[in-house]
């Protein structure tokens, strides 16, 4: 378990190294820089695991690490950027003071670190306060890690299916009724890829803690792109990161905050490209990750690139080879599902649309095809409270969003009347999709319909955006008041939510207490790094490095020290956490209030089970945390058309998990889309007996 641990870290780091050293001729900003190299990684290291899928290598991670240790070294082979290099000519409608110094000194590493320890007290206490909570999460998340429905009964069981057969990316059926191995699946191959590494469910958990940050990074870049100062910036991303459904999304692995994420990171490429030209390549490969990880944000990212190279069409000459080197990755990053699906079934959206000629959509997406907009008093009007407290702050950003833009508009302030259609346009983007409103007779599904509205977090983004622009400084002083009251009322409505909820964690009550602790340690790093800074600021210059022009920046010694040994930290910190977080895993998971946690209970207290390498296989769905801590129990889902000798010969060698009847799904419409399949039928010929019966599974041991 160590050495996996230790593998994931060094892989993971020599991927972020070569994306660091390519997003250095890109940007000399930490900030833009830092998105552009999360974004080259992470879809080198989809594209690695789908490669390696194609010969079944897909979940070895001796091969999965040479990869990328391979990449890493080519990546440092490449020249180095030089200092005095022409810079493409500035966007003229960027203000002097955003524009990009041509400097090319390669001094971004350095700056980064000065910066952090040259801020004023205010915000190294906020940064402080955030790492802190970062860590009080990671470290409940890891204790007692709460999954959710999705992830234990596909999200994840796809990714383990993929590393155990070595073949990330093929379709796997393990959801009945629903093809969701035609989903686009990009993210679910970039956590094969750490699981693939690590082989435990550790590593899903902190690539799932770190979205929010990236988020969190990628909405500070795109508001002060646009010219909003600090304090407007933090309340908005506070406000827009409090909202329930998205807190929901820090630690239950899935693919809607992580698709809007991706969109955030190609909007504030998108936004710095302006100054920074080289960036529209990483921004066109954090869309193809977002197109290829969920469709709600696909109309989203090909609009905001389309426009951005509409705009800067003059200057794209001369980066062709980068834009057509990034539109080929985010094609087979992202666009490649779409591709098969159109091959294989005749349209690139299926399952969830048919084009003529192709297959027909399943029968309970064609059932849940209602929209909001043809069914609103049915959905809506009769699950009013229901809905205003799922959003809860999310109502205040897209209604204040859209009302600001109506003021807006009055006042003649163009950027926020924008935005706010920008808004506009998405929730009805929304309301006019399939599976967001009830079908006729349908009202048992209010809960699935519901769980719908996660596919409004780009429609939360806009609205933030549009409040947090209306609260910009030069606006009018109206439109200002009218910005901050939605930005404050959304953030006190998220919190009193986000408490109620217990911030979608199954804590019991040391939170924050591990906040504050972790809230100090921080605030000692960075002070500490600033002393040293100051007392070792006489240091001489380091030698400016092979390839670059001009000597080290002053006081170099110190910011390159306190780098190294902060990357040297967060090593063994991940190191610790991936050992400490995989140990036991089932056993901490069964004790949290989670998605058929009883049976996870039952079958770890099987020594037959516990301690045997025995396959698991389930109807209906699968059941992610029967593989084990360390992966060793195959998983698979029984054929819904089984025929009663394979269920007896399942039976024979595998724990089987089946998925009982509802008594609400035998009568009415949904007798016509719930499908159990025939291994009920065949157990009962069998006269098998379970050994566990919660009314909802039943365990049958072989």
């Amino acid at each position: 378990m160590l050495g996996d641990a230790i593998l994931t870290v060094i892989a993971a780091a020599a991927l972020l190294d070569g994306a660091w050293r390519l997003a250095g001729h890109a940007s000399r900003r930490p900030l833009p820089r830092l998105l552009a190299t999360v974004s080259v990684a992470a879809a080198v290291a989809v594209l690695e695991s789908l490669g390696l899928g194609l010969v079944g290598l897909g979940g070895t991670a001796d091969v999965l690490a040479a990869a990328a240790l391979l990449t890493g070294l080519a990546a440092r082979a490449l020249p180095r950027v030089r200092a005095g290099d022409p810079a493409v000519p500035p966007d003229p409608a960027v203000p002097p003071d955003r524009a990009v110094p041509t400097d090319r000194a390669g001094t971004a590493s350095r700056g980064a670190v000065a910066t952090l320890t040259r801020r004023p007290p205010l915000p190294r206490l906020g940064l402080g306060a955030l790492a802190g909570f970062a860590v009080a999460v990671a470290l409940t998340q890891l204790h007692r890690p709460l999954l959710g429905q999705d992830a234990i009964t596909y999200h994840l069981p796809e990714v383990i299916g993929w590393v155990q057969s070595g073949h990330p990316g093929r379709v796997l059926g393990v959801f009945y009724g629903l093809p969701v191995g035609n989903y686009p699946v990009t993210w679910e191959v970039l956590l094969a890829w750490v699981t693939g590494l690590s082989h435990g469910f550790a590593g899903i958990l902190l690539l799932t803690l770190a979205v929010p940050c990236l988020l969190l990074g990628a909405g500070w870049l795109s508001l002060g792109e646009l010219g909003l100062a600090g304090p407007v910036r933090g309340l908005a991303l506070a406000a827009l990161l409090g909202v329930p459904l998205i807190v929901q999304g820090w630690t239950q692995p899935g693919t809607d905050l992580e698709a809007v994420t991706w969109l955030a990171v190609t909007v504030a490429l998108c936004l710095a490209a302006r100054s920074e030209p080289g960036l529209l390549a990483p921004a066109i490969v954090a869309g193809g990750l977002g197109i290829g990880t969920k469709t709600t944000v696909v109309t989203w990212v090909l609009v905001t690139l389309a426009v951005t190279l509409g705009l800067q069409r003059r200057r794209l000459g001369a980066q062709l080879p980068s834009l057509v080197a990034a539109t080929l990755t985010a094609v087979l990053t992202g666009l490649v599902w779409y591709l098969r699906n159109w091959i294989t079934h005749g349209s690139p959206l299926w399952p969830f649309s048919s084009f003529p000629g192709g297959d027909p959509r399943p029968r309970v997406i064609a059932y849940l095809s209602t929209s909001l907009l043809a069914s609103l008093h049915r959905t809506l009007l009769e699950h009013l409270h229901p809905y205003a407290s799922a959003l809860s702050g999310g109502v205040v950003l897209i209604l204040g969003g859209i009302l600001v833009g109506v003021a807006a508009l009055v006042l003649g302030r163009r950027r926020v009347a924008v935005a706010a259609a920008i808004t506009l346009l998405g929730s009805l983007e929304y309301a006019a999709g399939p599976v967001t409103g009830l079908p006729p007779g349908g009202t048992a599904l209010v809960g699935v319909v519901g769980s719908t509205l996660r596919y409004l977090m780009p429609v939360f983004a806009a609205g933030t955006v549009t409040l947090a622009l209306a609260a910009g400084a030069g606006e009018p002083a109206a439109l200002r008041v009218a910005g901050f009251a939605g930005l404050i009322g959304a953030l006190v409505w998220d919190v009193v939510s986000d408490l109620s909820r217990r911030f979608g964690l199954a804590y019991s009550g040391w939170l924050w207490v591990g906040a504050l602790m972790g809230t100090l340690i921080a605030m000692a790093v960075i002070f500490a790094a600033r002393t040293v800074a100051r007392r070792r600021s006489g240091w001489p210059p380091l030698p400016a490095p092979s390839g670059v022009v001009g000597p080290g920046p002053a006081g170099s010694r110190p910011a390159v020290a306190q780098a190294v040994g902060g990357l040297a930290l967060a090593a063994l910190l991940a190191v610790v956490a991936l050992v400490g977080g995989s140990r036991h895993f089932g056993f901490r998971h069964a004790v949290t209030r989670d998605f058929a946690e009883g049976v996870d209970a039952f079958m770890l207290a099987q020594p037959a089970y516990r301690d045997s390498r025995v396959p698991v296989a389930s109807t209906g769905t699968g059941f992610a945390p029967l593989a084990g801590d360390r992966l060793e129990h195959p998983l698979s889902v029984i054929p819904p058309v089984a025929s009663c000798s394979q269920v007896s010969a399942t039976l024979h060698s595998h724990y089987v998990v089946l998925q009982l009847p509802v008594a609400a799904a035998l009568h009415g419409p949904l007798a016509r889309v719930v499908d159990y399949g025939s291994a009920p039928g065949c157990l009962a010929q069998l006269h098998a007996r379970p050994v566990y019966d919660d009314g909802t599974y039943a365990v049958f041991a072989p």
